[in-house]
C-alpha cells in the first residue's frame, strides 16, 4: 500500500514539473512582436521580396519580388521563411526600424519598418 502511495505521489510531482515547465514557455514565442508589421526592403536580395508584412498568426505577405515559403517563425537568432514548396534560413538582427537578414554566405539584406 505504501509503495502505491509513494509511486502516486512521484507520479503528482513529475506531472506537476512538466506543468509548471511548459507554463514557463508561455510566453516565449515564435513569432516575437517587434518581428510583426511591415517591412520595405533598403537593400536588394535575390530570392526575397520587396515588401513584406509578416503577421503575429506566422503568414507572410508579399510583394515585390519571390518569396521563399509563406509562413515564418523566428528562433535562436534565425529566421525562417517556410511553405510547401521549401524555405530558407537567415540570420536576423533587429535594431529599432531596421531588420537585417545574413544569409550563410554572407550576403545581407536590410528591411525598414513602414507604417
Amino acid at each position: 500500500m505504501q509503495t502505491t502511495f509513494k509511486l502516486f505521489i512521484s507520479f503528482l510531482l513529475c506531472f506537476g514539473l512538466f506543468l509548471v515547465s511548459g507554463c514557463g514557455r508561455q510566453g516565449t514565442s515564435t513569432h516575437p512582436p517587434e518581428l510583426v508589421g511591415k517591412w520595405e526592403q533598403e537593400t536588394q536580395m535575390w530570392g526575397l521580396p520587396k515588401n513584406m508584412e509578416l503577421l503575429k498568426d506566422g503568414t507572410v505577405i508579399a510583394s515585390g519580388g519571390g518569396l521563399p515559403g509563406n509562413t515564418w517563425k523566428a528562433e535562436g537568432g534565425r529566421f525562417y521563411f517556410m511553405g510547401s514548396r521549401g524555405g530558407m534560413a537567415l540570420d536576423y538582427k533587429i535594431s529599432g526600424l531596421t531588420l537585417t537578414f545574413t544569409h550563410d554566405d554572407g550576403g545581407r539584406v536590410v528591411y525598414r519598418a513602414t507604417p
